[in-house]
């Protein structure tokens, strides 16, 4: 409770002196609630500035990346509320997050036998993020990638006997099926018509 007050009274604190000082007193608030977990404290200060959702985004993946070995539980909440924000990542941030993401879902596509409920929810959030167009801009190969981490979760799930959660499972028989139809068009693309 006392960090959450110091970090308030903080913010308030510069924000009276200064709007360079506040934007790296916010960050450093954005940082350290996703850190310590403190999630609430994080949605609080986004909601008092809402350009701040990137980096609150890029802090909840790095944050998630520290946690995974050792706390699954806190690293799933962290990409989950990542999720929520990473439509606002842009440039390099949006890369950084990019290369997070891969690495995440790397660690999650084998935890089938230890956490397979975790590892199955992690890897449905970091599918969403990685099929954003920011994202996708980022590292077109990116959501392949996790797809591929998760039919890896999958197939560790079914050789362990362990039945993965459904969703995961036929996100990733969907997607195996598309790619096997002739004439399928791996990449997004748009076109427009000019009439």
């Amino acid at each position: 409770m006392q960090n959450k007050w110091i970090a308030v009274i903080g913010l308030i604190m510069a924000l009276a002196a200064g709007p360079v000082q506040a934007a790296d007193t916010l960050a450093q608030a954005i940082s350290e609630g996703a850190a310590s977990g403190d999630y609430a404290a994080v949605e609080s200060y986004v909601g008092a500035n809402p350009s701040s959702q990137g980096e609150a985004a890029l802090a909840l993946l790095q944050s998630a990346a520290e946690q995974m070995a050792t706390k699954p539980d806190a690293a799933l909440k962290a990409i989950i509320l990542a999720n929520a924000y990473a439509s606002s990542l842009t440039g390099p941030a949006a890369a950084q997050a990019a290369a997070l993401i891969a690495s995440l879902a790397n660690s999650a596509a084998t935890m089938s036998g230890a956490n397979p409920t975790v590892g199955a929810q992690i890897l449905a959030a970091l599918s969403s993020m990685a099929s954003l167009p920011n994202i996708a801009a980022a590292s077109p190969a990116l959501y392949a990638q996790v797809l591929g981490a998760a039919a890896d979760f999958v197939a560790l799930a079914q050789q362990d006997n362990n039945q993965p959660p459904g969703p995961l499972q036929q996100q990733v028989l969907l997607a195996q099926q598309e790619a096997a139809r002739p004439g399928t068009n791996q990449s997004p693309t748009t076109t427009a018509s000019q009439d």
